[in-house]
């Protein structure tokens, strides 16, 4: 079965240059059996969509009629069509350059002659041109170049239907045949095109080149970004073949912490983890290396992890018993674990027998449940004070400004959704305060960004 595709449809408008040639001759016309099949759908298999242009008709006497419009797609002439009349050209779909001049010359060519230099026809050339995305299936765009006030030409787009209009909307038009021999099989490469491959480009990252394809389908790097693509998961593939160590597999999936395969690394870490009978610090050292893999491990594993993780960074749960072990007083703990108004939790019994089981006495658990709840009351009166909540945001804000561009990250942080870049940042401001403030200003942190590999 042929592939059918509606058409694309372009209407082309000019405006009349002062100094304007006429030396352009119009395109031979077509054939009255061209000029019936032109309108068909055609068999697409090449991937390329008709594109139609027209140069519209002008109803007042004498206004421009006598200058033909030389066409442009991605800065090659196509055809020269004159007043009330059209012509087809076929299009890769992608971004593509659209342009129309009065003269032989590309318009960004005409810009350029010091005779416009400061003129309306300076202002009227820069927008003679316009990119287009030609989508794989449109089904139902259609395009229009026309006038706005003081005669400035303008692009502007509109959507259609049913190809009976594409039809209907140049049944009075003479259809001009493109100029022989042309052919568009790449598109134009714009600006952001360049900007966002080059944000990839090179990476080395699977993840990062395949969500570049997903979101960029018609991009001119396309051929590019699928060879790096296939590549960076072959250089994973080879990587992981060499991983056969739980010291090997850890590096691993840090090295590339959204590898294709990251759901077979997981299984043969967590399978290497048993085999060894690892303890709950080795279990520990990975949900470090690997944050949001504790998911998969032991249910009393996870149990633990959740409480020893509690309590702010240089004091957590973990942090204390190992200093009360080393032997530093009880009293100097409770004092600094207060001092820190940094919230632990509420402790059930069931949380606080666990505790003591592992060598956290009473007096250190008390302080932690004390400053919890002290913190939560004051955060209650926090979020009623609108000049500290001020002061907070803006803070917040500020620390985006902060938010490294993709290409000066450090090797782990690469692969890092945006989300949790921007709640890092804030973090890390947040952090530069103290007491109080600190604790409502991470507080609001997370509940502004969406990243739970961080909140965990």
């Amino acid at each position: 079965m042929l592939q059918l595709r509606w058409t694309l449809y372009l209407f082309v408008t000019g405006l009349l240059l002062g100094c304007a040639s006429s030396e352009l001759n119009p395109n031979p016309g077509a054939s009255s059996n061209e000029s019936k099949t032109v309108f068909q759908p055609v068999d697409l298999r090449d991937g390329k969509v008709p594109v139609f242009i027209r140069r519209l008709n002008i109803d007042e006497p004498g206004f421009m009629e006598q200058w033909p419009n030389a066409i442009y797609v991605n800065e090659q002439l196509i055809a020269v069509i004159k007043t009330g009349s059209f012509t087809m050209v076929r299009l890769p779909p992608g971004s593509h350059e659209i342009s129309y001049s009065f003269s032989k010359n590309h318009p960004r060519v005409d810009m350029l002659n010091p005779e416009y230099a400061n003129t309306n026809v300076a202002k009227s050339l820069s927008v003679h041109s316009k990119v287009y995305q030609i989508p794989k299936n449109p089904t139902l765009v259609t395009m229009k170049v026309g006038f706005e006030k003081e005669s400035v030409g303008y692009l502007q787009d509109k959507l259609t239907t049913k190809m009976k209009n594409v039809r209907t909307n140049l049944e009075n038009y003479d259809y001009l045949l493109a100029t022989p021999g042309i052919q568009i099989n790449s598109t134009f490469i714009t600006s952001e095109d360049r900007h966002q491959w080059n944000s990839v480009k090179g990476s080395g990252s699977y993840h990062r080149l395949d969500t570049y394809l997903k979101q960029n389908q018609t991009s001119p790097f396309l051929k590019e970004a699928q060879r790096e693509r296939e590549n960076a998961k072959k250089q994973e593939q080879e990587s992981f073949l060499g991983a056969q160590t739980l010291q090997q597999v850890s590096d691993y999936l840090e090295k590339y912490p959204h590898a294709h395969n990251r759901d077979t690394a997981e299984m043969r870490l967590l399978t290497l983890l048993a085999d060894n009978q690892a303890g709950f610090l080795e279990y520990q050292k990975m949900a470090s290396r690997h944050p949001g893999m504790e998911e998969r491990f032991p249910k009393h594993i996870k149990y633990e992890l959740s409480l020893m993780k509690l309590g702010p960074q240089n004091l957590t749960v973990a942090k204390v018993l190992a200093l009360s072990k080393e032997g530093l007083a009880d009293a100097t703990l409770a004092a600094k674990i207060r001092a820190s108004q940094q919230s632990y939790k509420n402790f059930s019994i069931e949380e606080i027998r666990f505790l003591n089981q592992k060598g956290l006495n009473d007096k250190l658990i008390s302080a932690m449940i004390e400053v919890t709840s002290e913190v939560e009351r004051e955060l209650k009166r926090a979020k009623k004070d609108a000049e500290l909540m001020a002061q907070i945001k803006a803070l917040i804000a500020k620390s985006q400004k902060n938010v490294p561009a993709r290409s000066s990250l450090r090797a782990k942080e690469k692969n890092m959704p945006l989300e949790c870049l921007k709640l890092k940042a804030a973090i890390e401001a947040c952090d530069q305060t103290g007491g109080l403030f600190n604790a409502a200003c991470k507080a609001v942190a997370k509940s502004n960004f969406n990243c739970n590999r961080l909140l965990k």
